[in-house]
């Protein structure tokens, strides 16, 4: 009983660590494609003069 309990529990972390890791691959993805995004943005606006 006590090794079912020691698997159980190790699942567990070891579910909990890669789910971390992939919240933090996607977290750091989506904080580069922002950025891009934002780049992108402004490079537009500098290149195009405002329409009056």
């Amino acid at each position: 009983m006590m090794l079912l309990s020691f698997h159980i529990v190790a699942i567990g972390v070891l579910a909990g660590v890669i789910g971390n890791i992939a919240y933090q691959m996607g977290k750091k993805e989506g904080i580069r494609l922002a950025v891009h995004e934002f780049e992108s943005q402004q490079s537009s606006s500098e290149e195009s003069p405002p329409v009056t």
